[in-house]
């Protein structure tokens, strides 16, 4: 039974125009990495911080991983992660998105359980635009991702759109709530502000 065993939080980026690193952000003072992965602990038994700065993370029980290819962006972060998840499907999620839909992961679980078809990633399209967080990944799409780093070919919608993928279309997304917020990257700190974090 295929199932969604790990959660992988990507962190890093430059954080410009927030001004600080996004990573001190506080949420229900706690880190926001840290609020992100206690909202995905009921739902899976690992969850992998994918960050270059491991000492902030050493304490947190969680998994820490660095990224195996450097200053590649997020695509390189999703291959570390997934490089280093014991489960087959991880639910991939930005470090700087807080905002969790668990009947949602539980449905992506779902749909892969009634498949039969061997699927790279599970990902959400919003009026014609894919979402590469949010989203669920196999290992079987590491090769790919490879290949699509060395190409420096660094656009995580172009390797969805090339990988098999199954997309979650608007419509569905709907049965659970799903907003604009889930998909919502903190940037700024008007963002902080509008979303009362």
């Amino acid at each position: 039974m295929v199932k969604i065993e790990s959660a992988i939080i990507l962190c890093g980026g430059k954080s410009t125009r927030m001004g600080f690193d996004k990573q001190n952000i506080r949420i229900h003072d706690r880190p926001i990495v840290l609020h992100i992965a206690s909202q995905l602990e009921p739902l899976v038994n690992e969850i992998i911080i994918v960050t270059n700065t491991p000492e902030r993370y050493d304490s947190s029980g969680y998994r820490v991983v660095g990224d195996v290819l450097k200053d590649c962006g997020p695509i390189a972060g999703v291959y570390s992660g997934l490089l280093n998840s014991s489960s087959q499907f991880s639910y991939v999620v930005a470090g700087d998105m807080p905002f969790i839909n668990q009947d949602y992961i539980r449905y992506l679980e779902k749909i892969l359980k009634s498949t039969e078809e061997d699927l790279d990633v599970l990902a959400m399209r919003r009026k014609g635009i894919i979402e590469p967080f949010h989203a669920a990944y196999s290992k079987s799409v590491c090769p790919l991702l490879y290949e699509y780093i060395q190409q420096k070919n660094y656009r995580l919608y172009k390797l969805i759109e090339s990988a098999n993928t199954r997309y979650i279309e608007e419509r569905e997304g709907s049965k659970f709530d799903i907003t604009d917020e889930m998909f919502i990257n903190l940037n700024t700190v008007r963002d902080l502000d509008d979303h009362n974090l």
